[in-house]
């Protein structure tokens, strides 16, 4: 009686272990599962089939079935699996609860494209109490995940096995049928990846010399090409915005020319400015890589060029504004990967002042800002807080987004003031990289390109010339001319009085016979 006690107190004790090792065995179905899950229905054009918890539950048992070959190896496993499946269904839904959209190239491009400070900005700024959750349940999965050390001593492992690996072959199959409408996340990241580095071909070789460049003019002559960052032309004052946000511009308005039918050729920096800087098109790409940058051609034209950055230096290994910047004669930048970015956009003023000191007689000088980069608050200092609305946090976001363009004024007008001491010729042309949406309580304040507004397209472009200038060089000025900033090495021609380059009296908007384009932007393009 006692043995049959023992032995039922040791069945018993039994009992709760296999529970516990098949309860094992169904998390970790879940723990595939789930994020497959998440990743399909966060995804647009997929078949019903694809969409169904059953779909998921079938393809888990691919990820799964290295469970059962190295059953001591689960914590491993388990690590390799939160890569590859958790981390990128995590960006799609993030994505996906923020924005309303499906994350496309130029949200994977921003991903990868960033730098600590602005991603913990970026967090910040978007971060809901549902993502917030998510996240927790992410790494809540994970740690209970951690903690099943094996599942060797599962009754009927064999038999689990072998079911495995039957549904992993009748998933392999399905998953083949379905390649064109679904493939996992980690997968599209991968290819991502692949087409973000093509973007960054390195640009460390000779290109052919523009022939036939010629400066028109001699003697001393600066001109200054101010590259802003995510400036929307509505929220200028000068552009016909209500609140004041460029008293100092406002006040030197008669010396401007202010370009209403302006747009960058993509919302991003990623993709915007490797089309701005070098001579590449919406049709014909190939000039990011195989042709000289603006920069190359000022070079070549016979002038000194400083390429002066309150952004960090990506390297020869990422986006090409760093490898395109290098080609300058003077290069610094005033921020790292680290975020170290010091505090605002006047701190390039002392580099300009000392461009300006330098003897060399033509002068090409492009300074590239942080703007008004989310998260607004930290793009100006407190003494620029002039703007307010507590009625939601979407309306203070915006009051935020004027203090940042008060403050780009202010960056402005000094710039302009520092030139227009130099003495000579002299000249500055403002334009950012890209616009942002943050007009209204039903805006995104960003520049996502799942969403392309038109509002991140459009943008001020703004033209300083001195009282020399004005009398001995002419322009043909047209304010209302429609022109997108990848004719922008055109533009600079002109400004400097280059001539000899092919296609300049048609895509420069400086130029009497210059032909507007068809199509001012194409949204389509993403």
């Amino acid at each position: 009686m006692e043995q049959s006690r023992h032995e039922g107190g040791k069945l018993k004790a039994k009992i709760p272990n296999r529970a516990k090792t098949y309860g094992a065995i169904l998390w970790l179905w879940l723990y595939c599962a789930l994020p497959i899950y998440i990743d399909m229905k966060t995804r647009v054009g997929i078949a019903w089939s694809s969409s169904n918890p059953w779909f998921a539950m079938l393809s888990a048992s691919i990820f799964l079935f290295p469970v059962f070959v190295w059953p001591k190896r689960i914590r491993i496993w388990t690590i390799i699996m939160f890569l590859l499946l958790w981390i990128p269904a995590g960006f799609r839904i993030a994505h996906y609860t923020m924005f309303g959209k499906v994350i496309d190239e130029g949200g994977w491009f921003a991903l990868f494209d960033t730098h600590l400070t602005e991603a913990a900005g970026f967090v910040g700024g978007y971060a809901s109490p549902l993502i917030v959750l998510g996240i927790i349940g992410f790494i809540a999965a994970f740690a209970l995940t951690l903690r099943i050390r094996s599942i060797e001593n599962l009754p009927h492992f064999k038999l689990f096995m072998q079911i495995t690996f039957v549904v992993m072959l009748a998933s392999l199959e399905k998953v083949a049928r379905t390649e064109e409408r679904y493939k996992p996340a980690v997968f599209e990241m991968k290819e991502m990846l692949k087409k973000y580095g093509s973007l960054s071909v390195s640009r460390n070789r000779s290109f052919p010399p523009f022939a036939g460049l010629k400066k028109s003019y001699s003697g001393k002559q600066t001109y200054v090409f101010v590259i802003g960052e995510s400036d929307a032309r509505e929220h200028h004052f000068l552009y016909g915005y209500p609140r004041q946000t460029n008293p100092r511009l406002a006040e030197i308005a008669g010396e401007l020319s202010l370009y209403k039918n302006v747009a960058t050729p993509f919302p991003t920096t990623l993709k915007a400015l490797p089309y701005v800087l070098t001579f590449a098109t919406y049709d014909n790409k190939e000039p990011i890589t195989k042709k000289g940058s603006v920069v190359n051609m000022l070079n070549d034209a016979g002038f000194k060029t400083w390429w002066l950055d309150n952004n960090m230096d990506y390297g020869t290994g990422a986006k090409g504004v760093s490898i395109m910047a290098a080609e300058a004669n003077v290069v610094k930048f005033h921020s790292d990967i680290q975020g170290n970015e010091g505090f605002g956009d006047m701190k390039l003023i002392p580099e300009l002042k000392a461009a300006l000191a330098d003897p060399a007689e033509s002068k090409a000088i492009f300074l590239h800002l942080d703007g008004q980069h989310w998260a607004y608050k930290n793009r100006y200092p407190a003494t620029f807080e002039k703007f307010s609305d507590k009625s939601s946090a979407r309306m203070e976001k915006m009051a935020q987004y004027d203090n940042a363009t008060l403050y780009l004024d202010y960056a402005l007008r000094s710039m302009i003031e520092t030139l227009r001491k130099a003495g000579g010729v002299s000249a500055l042309l403002y334009f950012p990289d890209h616009g942002e949406d943050a007009i209204d309580e039903s805006s995104c304040f960003c520049h996502a390109t799942a969403i392309a507004r038109n509002n991140m397209f459009e943008i001020p472009f703004i033209l300083w010339r001195n009282k020399e200038f004005l009398r001995t060089r002419p322009l043909s000025i047209d304010t209302a001319r429609k022109f997108n900033t990848q004719d922008f090495p055109f533009a600079a021609a002109s400004l400097a009085g280059i001539t000899g380059l092919d296609g300049i009296e048609t895509r420069s908007p400086f130029s009497a016979s210059y032909a507007e384009p068809k199509v001012l932007y194409k949204k389509e393009l993403w």
